[in-house]
């Protein structure tokens, strides 16, 4: 019987072997979800780094600036409400999006917000939600 040690080192080495491609975030988060819960989560950053005309790169960054912010915190959001139950936590989002889990925290908090007061944000937010889930179901 394999340790638990051994075990992680087993699916990290499988979710490397399998997911080349993957950038390293995503890889080092794989021990945490299934593999196609990272797949779905690099597709919703996709989906917004499309939306907001950046790469998935400038999401993941360190910069501050005010669109890959806008974009990070709609990224984090989508994850969160896409995950299923239960959620992914959002210690694991911050991993996957290179932030800590109190910036995820408020990140959510911030769209949630902004869903329930701006009617026209909110149908761009449902739209995208939309989408994402048809991806998922393909």
């Amino acid at each position: 019987m394999l340790s638990d040690f051994e075990l992680r080192m087993l699916r990290r080495s499988l979710c490397v072997h399998d997911q080349l491609r993957l950038d390293a975030a995503i890889v080092a988060s794989c021990e945490d979800r299934s593999l196609r819960d990272m797949r779905d989560m690099r597709k919703t950053l996709e989906l917004v780094a499309h939306i907001y005309h950046v790469t998935v790169k400038d999401i993941l960054s360190k910069s501050r600036r005010e669109h890959l912010v806008a974009a990070r915190q709609l990224a984090a959001y989508a994850i969160r409400e896409l995950s299923g139950e239960p959620p992914i936590s959002f210690p694991e989002i911050g991993r996957f999006i290179n932030r800590e889990h109190s910036t995820v925290m408020h990140a959510h908090k911030l769209i949630s917000i902004r869903v329930a007061s701006e009617p026209i944000f909110a149908r761009e937010v449902g739209n995208l939600l939309r989408d994402l889930r048809g991806q998922e179901a393909a």
